[in-house]
C-alpha cells in the first residue's frame, strides 16, 4: 500500500469518527465549551508545530480575507453542526454532511449560470430522493435521530460549508493550506471566546468528564490535526480523483462506529437514504473526472 493512501485511510477514519466523539463529549460539555476548547487547542498545537517547521505564517492584508473564511468555516459550520447533534444521530449528521459536494454542485451551476452534465443532474436527483428517504416520514417529530431542529440545524451547516468551499476558490494560491487552517483554527477561537465565556458565565463553569475529555483530546489531536494534515499529505501525492473517493466513506465509517460504539441503528428507510447519497456521490465524483469540490469540515 502506497504511504499516500495509508493517510488517506487514516483522514477517512479520523472524520467518520469525529460525530462519535462530538457526541460523547455532548454528554456533559456545552456546544460552545467543546468548539472553543477544540479550535483553541488545535491552535496551539498548530503554532508550535509550525516554530519547529520554521514556517512563515505571517499573512499581512490576507487576515481580512481569512476572517472571512473562518465566518463560515470553522465558525458558522461547527455551531450548526455541533448544535446539530445534540438533537440527531452521529450517522444521520455524517450522510447529510456527506451531501456538501451536491450543494456546492448546485449553487456553482447558479453561479455560472450553466446546467451541469446529465449525470451530475441524476446524482443531485439521487441525492435528494436519499435525503428525503434519511429524513423519514417522521420528518418533525422531536425525537432521537427524527428531529426537525436538528436537521435543520445539519443543513445549515452543510451551506456553511458549500459557501466557504465558494470563497476558497477565489484565495486559491495565495497563502499556504498549512497557514490557512492555523489563522481558522485561530480566528475561530477568537469568534468563539465570547461565547464560550458567556455560556460558562450563566450555565456554571466547565464540568470534564472522562468520556467527554477523552472526546474532546480526540477531536482536537485526531479530527482536527491528524485527520487535516493526513489529507493535505495525500492529495499532495496522488490524484484529486482518489482522495475525492476515499472522502466518499467518511459516513460509512461513521454508521459503523456508531453501531458499534453507539449502537445506534438505521431504519430501512434511513439506510435506503444512506445507500442513495452514498451512490450519488460516487457518480458526481466519477462523472466530475474528480474535479469536484470537497471540504475538511469534519
Amino acid at each position: 500500500m502506497k504511504k499516500s493512501d495509508f493517510t488517506l485511510i487514516i483522514a477517512v477514519i479520523c472524520w467518520g469518527m469525529s460525530f462519535i466523539w462530538t457526541k460523547e463529549a455532548l454528554s456533559t460539555l456545552s456546544v460552545y465549551s467543546i468548539i472553543f476548547i477544540r479550535f483553541s487547542s488545535a491552535s496551539l498545537i498548530l503554532f508550535f508545530i509550525s516554530v519547529l517547521m520554521k514556517k512563515n505564517l505571517k499573512i499581512g492584508s490576507g487576515i481580512l480575507k481569512m476572517i472571512i473564511l473562518t465566518m463560515f468555516q470553522p465558525f458558522a459550520y461547527f455551531l450548526f453542526e455541533t448544535n446539530a447533534l445534540k438533537y440527531i444521530s452521529t450517522q444521520k449528521a455524517s450522510l447529510i454532511a456527506a451531501t456538501i459536494p451536491i450543494f456546492v454542485l448546485v449553487i456553482t451551476s447558479f453561479q455560472k449560470k450553466k446546467l451541469p452534465g446529465i449525470m451530475s443532474i441524476i446524482s443531485v436527483f439521487i441525492s435528494i430522493a436519499g435525503i428525503i428517504l434519511l429524513l423519514g416520514i417522521n420528518f418533525g417529530v422531536s425525537e432521537t435521530g427524527t428531529s426537525l431542529k436538528g436537521n435543520v440545524l445539519m443543513f445549515g451547516a452543510v451551506i456553511s460549508a458549500a459557501v466557504y468551499i465558494l470563497l476558497t476558490n477565489y484565495f486559491a494560491g495565495e497563502f499556504d493550506i498549512f497557514v490557512i487552517t492555523f489563522y481558522q483554527m485561530l480566528l475561530g477561537s477568537v469568534m468563539l471566546l465570547p461565547l464560550f465565556v458567556a455560556d460558562n458565565c450563566f450555565n456554571g463553569t466547565v464540568h470534564i468528564t472522562p468520556p467527554a475529555a477523552a472526546g474532546l483530546f480526540f477531536l482536537v489531536i485526531f479530527s482536527t490535526i491528524t485527520g487535516f494534515l493526513s489529507y493535505n499529505y495525500s492529495i499532495s501525492k496522488s490524484s484529486t480523483s482518489k482522495s475525492a473517493l476515499y472522502l466518499n466513506a467518511v459516513p460509512v465509517v461513521t454508521i459503523i462506529a456508531a453501531f458499534i460504539i453507539r449502537k445506534e441503528i438505521l431504519t430501512a428507510m434511513e439506510f435506503s437514504g444512506a445507500v442513495l447519497i452514498i451512490t450519488s456521490l460516487y457518480l458526481i465524483t466519477k462523472t466530475s473526472g474528480g474535479t469536484i469540490e470537497t471540504d475538511n469540515s469534519y
